[in-house]
């Protein structure tokens, strides 16, 4: 038995960072706050995202007409085939837009890190980190003499001074 000092990080840790730049209308947490998996983090500018949405809209309401021209032979295969690409097209753009303009929380966890406030303009950076907290990882500081003992499965225990009277399993 030997006693080694460790560091505790999140087991997961992601940079919440949307594909698109543009301006952050509103950013839901701040730093320590807990979040669950689905909760709002950021909106970003609105304007491409409901834009989309209407096309989507309009381009939906062509489609049916030209599928009932296709019944009666009014309109070519292709004229319609071209529409239903567009659409299709624009139905998955619209879902990267949705996704990228009102960022949720891909997993459970604490806002660790704020970079931008409401109404700056985002470039790139990460707008906020969210980390897990209910699985941590342990970084173990083995001294090198025990390396050759150390096997993959092996079974330890790890005692916390903030939980002096709690023992928390774990696994190599």
């Amino acid at each position: 038995e030997i006693q080694v000092s460790t560091n505790l990080q999140g087991y997961l840790t992601q940079n919440v960072a949307p594909s698109l730049t543009g301006k952050i209308e509103h950013i839901y947490k701040e730093v320590g706050e807990k979040v669950v998996k689905g909760d709002s983090l950021v909106r970003m500018d609105q304007n491409q995202y409901l834009t989309s949405k209407i096309q989507l809209a309009n381009l939906e309401v062509e489609l049916a007409r030209l599928e009932a021209l296709l019944e009666t032979g009014s309109v070519s295969q292709q004229t319609y085939d071209q529409t239903k690409v567009s659409y299709d097209q624009l139905k998955q753009n619209l879902s990267f837009l949705e996704a990228n303009t009102y960022v949720k929380a891909p997993f459970p966890g604490v806002i660790s890190a704020k970079t931008y406030e409401d109404g700056e303009l985002y470039g790139g950076q990460p707008i906020l980190v969210l980390t897990q907290v209910n699985k941590l990882k342990a970084f173990v500081a083995i001294p090198e003499t025990y390396y050759p003992l150390v096997e993959n499965g092996m079974k330890l225990t790890i005692k916390s001074d903030i939980y002096p009277d709690k023992e928390f399993p774990a696994t190599i």
